[in-house]
């Protein structure tokens, strides 16, 4: 799971791993998974999901 938070003393305490910087994507969940924009997330994609069952939009 990943959280995004400015409260770094929460952070400190309770993560395992933290990322700082810039995000290569960012996107809605179809945007990112159907119409990937940027290579290394077309190349990536084919590589771990097999298939893919949408949730219902709501």
């Amino acid at each position: 799971m990943k959280v995004v938070s400015h409260e770094m003393g929460f952070v400190a305490s309770v993560s395992e791993r933290v990322l700082f910087g810039k995000l290569l994507v960012d996107g809605g969940t179809r945007e990112v998974f159907q119409n990937a924009r940027e290579p290394r997330l077309r190349r990536f994609l084919p590589t771990c999901l097999q298939r893919v069952t949408w949730a219902p939009e709501g």
